[in-house]
């Protein structure tokens, strides 16, 4: 999906329901992001210091990633660590 921010080209992308990548905003116009709503949410957010994958869990953001480089490196940390959490919760 693309929209436009002044004269500069915005894009949104996101995956499934469960996953969400975040979106970017070129410089210039900001606009703050909305903490998407549902159950549990993993996305990727790119902070000063780097991507920082996130878990929500109804609107509250409950775990944060260190920041790395890399979008996806960010995403597939907050996704595995839903897997291993909820892993070994049903593993019990």
């Amino acid at each position: 999906m693309s929209n436009m921010i002044g004269n500069q080209p915005m894009t949104i992308s996101w995956g499934s329901s469960n996953s969400y990548s975040g979106f970017n905003v070129p410089p210039g116009e900001s606009k703050s992001e909305h903490t998407p709503k549902g159950l549990l949410i993993t996305r990727a957010v790119q902070m000063v210091g780097g991507w920082v994958g996130q878990i929500i869990v109804d609107r509250n953001v409950v775990w944060q990633s260190e920041p790395t480089d890399d979008e996806d490196g960010a995403l597939k940390a907050a996704n595995d660590r839903v897997v291993n959490v909820l892993g070994t919760l049903f593993a019990e």
